[in-house]
């Protein structure tokens, strides 16, 4: 018990950097911005910044740029039998969220149903609202730049640092479960 404790905070100290030094770059980035320029920063610059910031980040600050870390997060080619194997299992992962979610709404109703709509109007308010070349940015930050940082997370750094604990249908139902619960 005591070593699932220790992997748990390990994966939550992962975590808070993940989130904290890439907040903390992006408060520096504000600062540098504002004494260079007077008009303030645009929500699309701002959350492209964070993404740009984030991606940087996790690359240098978990070490992905090694080579060796390079090597286990491209170790060969995607087997079809792997494949079969590992999505049910995160299909099955996600069942606890959502029977959480389930719980939720049956105690608090339309209290969580506004909060979950409230979540997706704001990821698709970006969309909306950006012309010209913030919807480029916009399209860029959400599509590209943000899966990648987090699959570089979830997947090179904590499924990772979880298979070396763990068995692979461990690792991938816990891994899953963080990034469920992130989202």
């Amino acid at each position: 018990m005591k070593n699932h404790f220790l992997i748990f905070l390990t994966i939550c100290r992962q975590a808070l950097v993940y989130i904290l030094v890439p907040a903390f770059f992006y408060m520096i980035f504000l600062l540098i911005w504002h004494v260079i320029y007077t008009s303030e920063v645009t929500e699309v610059f701002s959350a492209f910044s964070t993404d740009m910031i984030t991606l940087v980040t996790t690359i240098g600050v978990f070490g992905l740029y090694k080579r060796e870390k390079i090597k286990k997060l491209f170790h060969g080619r995607l087997e079809f039998k792997r494949l079969v194997i590992l999505l049910p299992i995160s299909f099955i992962a996600r069942i606890p969220i959502l029977l959480v979610i389930v719980v939720a709404i049956v105690f608090f109703g339309d209290r969580v149903m506004n909060t979950i709509d409230e979540g997706i109007n704001f990821q698709w308010s970006a969309f909306g609202d950006a012309v010209g070349i913030d919807s480029v940015l916009v399209f860029i930050s959400m599509v590209i730049i943000g899966p990648i940082h987090e699959e570089l997370f979830f997947r090179g750094v904590l499924f990772n640092y979880l298979r070396e604990k763990y068995s692979l249908n461990s690792s991938v139902i816990y891994s899953t479960t963080v990034f469920t619960l992130f989202h």
